[in-house]
């Protein structure tokens, strides 16, 4: 089940860290990439927010706010922490294709989608050492 905040607003502004996350990820600014940051999506880039981008913004804005745990924590965890930051994405990317599967019962449009959505995953932005094969796997079997 995919949940989202119910409040969430959108920002045409950066985060409050991005320095810090240019830090660790590189040049962001300029790119088209949301950051969420409670009930909060930044978009700095003015880019049209789909439902499955609700989604996926919606997953890492939950997960901020849960108990146990500070937005602040989370944006530490999320730079230093390959794992966890590999978690929180993997989570973030199966709600936004369950979000688009949703939305869309054609197949041809679905695989479209799920392609676009590993190959995000396993871009040089996350850092991870995973597979498209693997990732699209993942994202496709998650319920």
């Amino acid at each position: 089940m995919i949940e989202i905040p119910a409040n969430l607003v959108v920002q045409v502004a950066y985060p409050p860290i991005i320095d810090e996350l240019e830090k660790v990820f590189g040049p962001l600014k300029g790119r088209e990439i949301l950051y969420a940051w409670g009930t909060t999506i930044y978009n700095p880039m003015a880019v049209p927010v789909h439902g499955q981008f609700f989604a996926h913004e919606g997953t890492h804005g939950l997960r901020q706010l849960a108990p146990g745990i500070s937005i602040e924590t989370w944006w530490k965890l999320y730079m230093e922490e390959r794992d966890f930051r590999m978690q929180e994405e993997m989570l973030a990317h199966i709600a936004e294709y369950q979000a688009f599967c949703i939305l869309h019962k054609d197949r041809n449009m679905r695989a479209i989608y799920l392609d676009k959505v590993a190959r995000k995953f396993i871009s040089p932005l996350y850092k991870f050492d995973v597979t498209y094969k693997d990732a699209k796997e993942f994202i496709r079997r998650a319920r």
